[in-house]
This record gives structure tokens, C-alpha cells and sequence, in this order.
């Protein structure tokens, strides 16, 4: 992973995000930013290699982002980090191009293995994700 975009609107929950990927992919450049709007700015500006995206921020939702990436053609592979547990923002999620799906009350080690499994190109989804029927 070269360079990665964390868009999350909890400052200290995005600081700790940074410093667990940072930890674990030292060779990373990894960028803030606080909600949807100012993802948008940054993928205007920057390539990234994958880009975590909370659904729920003010201003554009995850979901608006990951429009925006898919309209655009933008060569990245986002990721939904949320607290939903819920098959319609999964499908909504995957419909729009997400490849991975992880949920913040998962452990520190999935979001390191989604970002393994996304950079070679395998999709990723937590394991506590309620089975849909």
C-alpha cells in the first residue's frame, strides 16, 4: 500500500486508524480527511491506492464518495469501515464499488488483513457481519 485516504468525522477515532496502518505498512503515505467533501478534494488532487471510508460523516456520506469514485473512474479500491451491521449498506456499498466491508467494533488485525486482501485484489468482508438470509 503507497498511499492510502482515511475519510472518518471522529478525529481521535481516524488518529488511531493512522497510527495502526502506519504501524503495519511503515512505507505508507497516508491521508486525513474529516468527511465526505473533503474526500472528494483529495482524490481530485492525489492518486491513492485505496481510500477507508466511513458512511455515516456530514457534508457527503461514504456513500456519496464512492459515487463520486465510480462516476469518475477513479483508479482506487475503497473500503467501508462502519458501526452498520446491515445487508442494505453492505449491498449499497458493493453495488457502488466497494471492496471491502469492515465494521469498526472488529479487531485491529481485520482492517490490516482487509488492506492485504483489497492490495491484491481479493474483496474483503468482516467476519462478524450478520449472516443475510
Amino acid at each position: 500500500m503507497a498511499c492510502l485516504l482515511i475519510v472518518d468525522d471522529h478525529p481521535i477515532f481516524r488518529k488511531g486508524l493512522v497510527g495502526l496502518i502506519a504501524d503495519s505498512f511503515p512505507d505508507c503515505s497516508i491521508v486525513e480527511a474529516m468527511d465526505g467533501a473533503q474526500a472528494i478534494n483529495q482524490l481530485k488532487m492525489l492518486h491513492f491506492d485505496a481510500v477507508i471510508l466511513d458512511i455515516d460523516m456530514p457534508e457527503k456520506s461514504g456513500i456519496d464518495v464512492l459515487d463520486y469514485i465510480l462516476e469518475n473512474e477513479i483508479k482506487t479500491k475503497p473500503i467501508i469501515l462502519t458501526m452498520h451491521n446491515d445487508e442494505l449498506f453492505f449491498n449499497e456499498a458493493f453495488d457502488r464499488g466497494a471492496k471491502g466491508f469492515v465494521l469498526k467494533e472488529d479487531s485491529s488485525l481485520e482492517i490490516i488483513e482487509c488492506l492485504e486482501n483489497i492490495k491484491s485484489n481479493v474483496p474483503f468482508v468482516s467476519k462478524k457481519l450478520k449472516p443475510f438470509k
